[in-house]
């Protein structure tokens, strides 16, 4: 049996596996935007996001190990909820 996730706030240390899993083709394929996330953009978004005290960023672990991310950011009236697993972590 698979250990369930567990949730860890993200932090500016995950920059690089954020930027990875953003960048991977089939999240690319699903997004609002197919580009490539650059990485100063990136890295600025990240920072803005973790300085907001009305969103949430936190990665997913299982045993230890990322596994995805998960966001709540609030959008006008609405909350945007955006969730991503990481290619290694998928099932077929």
């Amino acid at each position: 049996m698979t250990p369930a996730p567990t949730l860890r706030a993200a932090t500016e240390d995950d920059a690089q596996l954020l930027h990875r899993w953003v960048n991977d083709a089939a999240v690319r394929s699903w997004s609002f935007q197919a580009e490539p996330v650059p990485w100063d953009d990136h890295v600025a978004w990240l920072r803005r996001l973790l300085a907001d005290d009305a969103t949430s960023l936190a990665i997913a672990e299982v045993d230890g190990e990322p596994v995805g991310q998960v966001r709540l950011e609030p959008e006008g009236d609405a909350l945007v909820i955006s969730v991503s697993v990481a290619a290694e972590a998928r099932s077929s």
